[in-house]
Order: C-alpha cells, then structure tokens, then sequence
C-alpha cells in the first residue's frame, strides 16, 4: 500500500467528512463536560474556604453542645461537623481545575482540526495522531489522579454514575481517538515520526 496524505484523492473519502464532524461535535461535547467540570471544582474550592474561615464560629457551637452534655445541640455546629468531613474527604481541587483546563483545551483543539479536516488541510492530517496522543496521556493522568474523586462520586451516588462516567472518559480519550489512528492508518498515512525508507 502506497504512502499518502488520506486528503489526496481516493476512490471513497467518504470517512473524511464522517470523521470531521465527530471531531466537531465530541470535541464541542467535551468542552462542555469540562466546563462543568471546572464549575464544579470551583463551587467547591469556594465551599472549602467557606468552612475553613467558618472553624471558629464551630468551636462556639461545640463548646456549648459540651458544657449542656449534648443536649443543646447548635445547628451551626452539627452541620458544620458533616461539611467539614465531606470537605475533608475533597481531593486537591486545584488539579482537579488544571485538568478540566487542559480537557477544553484539547477538546478545542479537536473542533479546529476537525474544520481543517472538512477543508482538507494537509496539515490537519499530521496534527491528528499528535491529538490522539495528547487526548490518551490527558485520561490517564486524569485516572491515576482522580481516585479520590471516583471514590467520592462512588459514595455519594452509587455504581451506575461512576460506570456512566468512566465509560464516557474511556470512549472519549481513548476509543475515539484509536479509531482515528486505526483509520488513518488503512488510508496509507504516513505518521509524522516515522522514517521514511
């Protein structure tokens, strides 16, 4: 099979406008889900401050839930206990906002590529086994770094969310980009790092 750029002209291209509109609209759903993300993130960020600069008006609530024996059981106090732990149960909320950035990001670079890809850009070509790559190492960092998050996720709503969402990540970072890479790769694409013999 001869070596070429998949724009050059084929007998059937018709993968090629397929392809770009799913980079179009995964790359657009992507952006969303990681802005949401990201909100999330920050909501909770500024709910952790909240209980953190709140310690002292929970230290005036225990001390009089002690001196009454338990009896007189301040509100302030007793929701101030069960936040606190769910705060403290909070993975670093910084990374989790550096990563949902990085995910739009990527998921921004998809919808460019995947226009230049309906204008047959050559270019474009080369840069999707690079954004392939980049969407992969994203979800495993993402995995390996959000074991905390997974966990929370898992108490607090149950198997079927979690499986929802990691089958969600795994097909967007994973799957979906292999597919590029595999249909590239029966096109005749030559892969930008490899020597050409």
């Amino acid at each position: 099979m001869p070596n070429h750029d998949p724009s050059d002209t084929n007998p059937c291209q018709c993968w090629i406008p397929v392809m770009a509109t799913m980079l179009i609209l995964l790359g657009l759903f992507n952006a969303g889900f990681a802005l949401l993300m990201g909100g999330v993130a920050t909501e909770l960020d500024s709910l952790r401050e909240q209980v953190l600069s709140s310690s002292s008006d929970m230290k005036i609530g225990k001390f009089f839930s002690v001196v009454s024996g338990g009896l007189l059981s301040v509100g302030q106090y007793a929701e101030g206990k069960i936040v606190k732990g769910i705060v403290e149960d909070l993975p670093p909320l910084w990374w989790m906002a550096v990563l949902s950035w990085a995910r739009v990001l990527v998921s921004l670079a998809a919808f460019a590529l995947g226009w230049c890809v309906v204008a047959r850009r050559p270019l474009a070509f080369k840069l999707l086994p690079f954004w392939a790559a980049l969407s992969s190492l994203l979800f495993v960092v993402s995995l390996f770094s959000s074991f905390d998050i997974i966990r929370l996720v898992y108490v607090e709503t149950g198997f079927l969310l979690v499986l929802l969402l990691g089958v969600l990540d795994v097909g967007l970072h994973l799957v979906w980009p292999g597919w590029i890479l595999l249909r590239l790769r029966k096109s005749g694409f030559r892969f930008p790092l490899r020597s050409s013999s």
